[in-house]
């Protein structure tokens, strides 16, 4: 008798429903645990813990649609891509000035560093009058570089970033030879 009690609550404890997202199977008689990041449901069936990514649940009897979440995923996901939708050109501006900008700090960078390993060099000769010029090329040197270095990687990332998004906002057009419904001829896809 106490085993059929157990069964029973086991049975019904166990009655929520999953809806995987990936075209699996559904997934019946389990007990959802928790629901994390919109759509990512933790769950016990048959004493075993799993976790799947799904597109809604029946808890307790309730339907709970989580395709909103995935859906505003995705939108997040379209904001944050390199290309928004300009022309070529617009990319290709950008492209060169963040470009221009990497080799001017590139420039700063070569030569404080130059200027501060000339500093430090000059600093450990005998003679009294290279000191105060070899402290000056060391920290002129030394601002220069941290000038320089932060630069030039924000600038070449940035121009990096500009040059895919070049490539993406080419107009693909090709010219082939094949069937159309007038017959055979030239195509021209853009």
């Amino acid at each position: 008798m106490i085993i059929i009690v157990f069964n029973t609550i086991l049975v019904k404890a166990q009655s929520d429903i999953i809806y995987p997202a990936d075209s699996g199977n559904i997934i019946f008689n389990c007990k959802i645990i928790e629901v994390k990041n919109g759509n990512n449901v933790y769950y016990v069936k048959d004493s075993i813990s799993y976790n799947v990514v799904a597109i809604a649940i029946t808890k307790d009897g309730n339907y709970i649609d989580l395709t909103k979440y995935t859906e505003s995923l995705n939108k997040d996901k379209k904001k944050s891509d390199l290309y928004q939708g300009h022309d070529y050109k617009y990319y290709e501006k950008l492209y060169l000035k963040s470009k221009g900008k990497a080799n001017s700090a590139s420039f700063f960078t070569i030569f404080g560093f130059g200027f501060t390993i000339a500093g430090v060099v000059m600093s450990f000769d005998n003679n009294s009058d290279n000191d105060k010029i070899a402290s000056i090329m060391s920290i002129g040197g030394f601002i220069l570089f941290n000038i320089g270095l932060p630069s030039w990687i924000a600038n070449g990332v940035k121009a990096n970033n500009n040059k895919k998004a070049m490539e993406i906002s080419k107009v693909q057009a090709n010219l082939s030879f094949g069937t159309t419904k007038n017959g055979i001829g030239l195509t021209f896809h853009f």
